[in-house]
């Protein structure tokens, strides 16, 4: 029996002995599996960890751009800085933590490539507001590459949490089975390894406990990124905000600065026109200077915080498109002659002669385009070009000059930005023309764009929509409701205010000899006063010939105040009677209060038409006298007075230095002489000197002298 049982024992113990083995190496592999995937759980959490941290770093480095950006507070920058120093360790520290996956390299490495680029943007931004342009540093932030940037950023964060997170799952489910595994064999086993089921058991509790702490810590993480986004997207709303609350101060502000600037101009013209010594003269001359700079850089900012605010409104009514481009063009003409460059304004027949828009915003672009392209040329030739392409009316202007950059040609539509550093000291300007005429183009429906080579030019294509008018308006304004014209030779009572000597006697002697009664004043307080005193004395004038230019008071502040005193139209119109004859001088004459608008030189038939239609009443028949056109004493007079001018330029032309006093009374003798001497049959000598008068009034001293000099000669061999 022994014997016998001796082998079974043998096999029971050595059956048990493999069984234990067995056991004790399954149990041995299935503890090593086991930490095997343990190592993958704490791997896949610090990798979780590090890329969390970066993200973290990132988000509040960004948060201290907006702040410093915002505040400008230093220790925005001081945090900026060490969140830059933060971040770049825990991305070596990821990518280590990822090099046995090679597809979450590659989107770590990408990861690292974002944020520092990122990083380097911020510092950007930092940068130009550090060096004061604001704008740009806000521009970069709003810009849609910085929006794709983050984007992409966000991307790939989104991409490795997910990755990790299916990596997460897989291990733990593989985990998982071999704990099932381990169940079986534990029962198998469990009268042999109970206290090893026991440590194993702990120790997978410990293990699991540690899991659910990992998970939690994610869990924090993804909720404290999801309040970075909501920082940063009110971060982003303030700065918004913050953008239209200084659009609408410079608006504000800019209305409030220009009312007391338009007192000292008018002010020191006033003081220029008195009796001053040549100190004084001097510091007069360069107050009204600088006030006029002042006025033209306030009208750039004005225009602009219109735009940004959303305050502007272009017109949408008739206007005479051609006669726009062309007195674009004939405005700049004087200055592009001072340079010697030659001009050409050709409007293509099909451009229709009136178009639906905002003539003013149309004639404010073009000047500005020719403007520029006088001051960046120095040789050639510049050309205005107004073609209709479709239902688009094309006009281009094109120059020799110095050209812009390809890599430029894009920026010099900003706010404050010019083609090249260096042009502001050599050609002066702020950066603001472009920028306002590019908006004008976008709010009229169009677009302005560039094509330029350096050295060989530039040209530049403003693209409007073409709306035809319905009905063309009648270029004369129309008689008031009830208005009844007079009969054909009616006597009337009419006040003249021209302050030109040969002007009042041409008017006079016209007027006379026609059968009126003429009182003359020479200016548009004088004007006033006889209003005035003519109703007192219960002799009211029949009519007003206003001039618009005039001492002591204009002729539009003259109505305005007769219209404010409680003179009405019906009882007593107003005719505008000046050399100022383009559509804006026509629409101020209106809105001041006058009925119609004569323009110099004066036509009879027009004059006689403007009487009938508009004078309040005849008292007496007229009686129209035989006379020649004009008496021999005013001929001698307009004689006198051409001679004086001409003897004026030509003392002006050979003199060092002329002043801008002496250049101010030149140009109102020279308006003052148009409105007479194309009356005379000077229509050449009357172009010479709107020449000279629009030379004097954009030119530069050089230029200015330039143009006496070739006027004075000219107007030398005319005599």
């Amino acid at each position: 029996m022994l014997q016998d049982d001796r082998p079974k024992v043998s096999i029971a113990l050595i059956s048990g002995f493999i069984l234990i083995l067995c056991c004790a190496a399954f149990t041995f592999v299935l503890s090593h599996e086991q930490r095997v995937a343990e190592g993958w759980v704490r791997h896949t959490s610090d990798v979780e960890d590090h890329l969390s941290r970066a993200q973290v770093y990132t988000a509040r480095a960004e948060i201290q751009r907006r702040g410093f950006l915002l505040t400008r507070d230093p220790h925005a920058l001081q945090m900026l800085g060490a969140m830059r120093l933060a971040v770049v360790p825990e991305l070596d520290r990821l990518l280590i933590a990822v090099a046995d996956n090679r597809p979450q390299e590659g989107r770590a490495r990408a990861l690292r490539a974002a944020i520092l680029g990122k990083l380097d943007e911020m510092q950007g931004s930092i940068d130009l507001e550090t060096g004061g342009d604001h704008d740009g540093a806000v521009g970069i932030v709003a810009s849609a590459q910085s929006r794709a940037a983050t984007a992409h950023l966000l991307d790939l964060i989104d991409r490795m949490h997910a990755n990790e997170e299916d990596l997460l799952a897989r291990r733990q489910a593989r985990a998982d089975h071999l704990q099932s595994g381990g169940r079986y064999a534990l029962v198998l086993c469990a009268l042999l390894i109970v206290a090893f089921a026991l440590l194993v058991a702990h120790d997978r509790r410990r293990r699991l406990l540690a899991l659910a702490d990992a998970n939690l810590k994610l869990e924090a993480d993804i909720a404290e990124r999801k309040l970075l986004e909501r920082e940063l997207d009110q971060a982003r709303r303030r700065a918004e905000a913050l953008g239209d609350a200084k659009s609408s101060f410079l608006a504000q502000m800019s209305h409030e600065i220009r009312t007391p600037m338009n007192g000292v101009i008018g002010f020191t013209k006033l003081i220029l026109d008195g009796e001053l010594n040549d100190s004084q003269r001097r510091h007069a001359e360069l107050i009204a200077d600088s006030g006029r700079a002042m006025m033209r850089l306030l009208n750039d900012i004005l225009d602009l915080s219109k735009i940004e605010a959303g305050h502007l409104r272009v017109l949408s009514e008739p206007f005479e498109l051609a006669h726009a481009i062309r007195a674009s063009a004939k405005l700049m003409a004087p200055a592009v002659q001072q340079k010697g460059l030659r001009f050409d304004c050709i409007v293509a027949p099909d451009v229709p002669p009136m178009m639906i828009g905002d003539g003013l915003r149309l004639r404010q672009i073009l000047i500005n385009l020719i403007g520029n392209a006088v001051k960046f040329t120095s040789e050639g030739s510049i050309s205005v070009r107004a073609t209709v392409e479709g239902a688009m009316v094309h006009v281009e202007v094109a120059d020799t000059g110095i050209g812009i950059v390809l890599e430029r040609q894009a920026a010099i539509f900003q706010r404050f930005v010019q083609a090249d550093d260096g042009i502001t000291p050599k050609y002066g300007g702020t950066g603001l023309g472009l920028a306002i005429s590019m908006q004008l183009a976008t709010l009229m429906g169009g677009t302005l764009t560039v094509s330029s080579e350096p050295g060989r030019g530039s040209r530049f294509l403003l693209a409007v929509p073409l709306r035809l008018p319905e009905v063309a308006p009648e270029a004369a304004p129309l008689a008031e409701p009830g208005r009844i014209a007079l009969p054909e030779h009616r006597a009337v009572h009419i006040l003249v205010a021209e302050d030109h000597d040969v002007n009042q006697m041409l008017i006079r002697e016209l007027l006379e000899r026609r059968g009126h009664r003429i009182d003359v004043v020479d200016d548009g307080e004088a004007a006033v006063a006889a209003v005035a005193a003519s109703v007192a004395a219960h002799t009211p004038y029949d009519l007003v010939l206003m001039d618009m230019q005039m001492p002591v008071m204009d002729g539009i502040e003259a109505t305005r105040r007769i219209r404010a005193a409680g003179h009405d139209p019906a009882t007593l119109p107003i005719i505008a009677l000046t050399a100022n004859a383009y559509a804006d001088d026509i629409a101020a004459c209106l809105s001041a209060g006058m009925q119609a608008h004569l323009s110099k030189p004066l036509d009879d038939a027009d004059l006689d038409g403007a009487i009938r239609r508009w004078a309040r009443r005849g008292d007496a028949e007229a009686k129209p006298t035989g006379a020649a056109r004009f008496s021999a004493r005013l001929q001698e007079r307009y004689g006198e007075r051409r001679t004086e001018l001409i003897d004026l330029i030509t003392t002006l032309s050979l003199a060092e230095r002329v002043t801008d006093e002496e250049v101010t009374s030149l140009a109102h003798q020279l308006h003052k002489f148009l409105g007479s001497a194309e009356m005379f049959g000077d229509a050449g000598l009357a172009a010479e000197a709107r020449s000279l008068e629009a030379a004097l009034a954009t030119g530069a001293r050089a230029d200015r002298t330039e143009a006496l000099r070739r006027t004075a000669d000219i107007m030398a061999q005319s005599a």
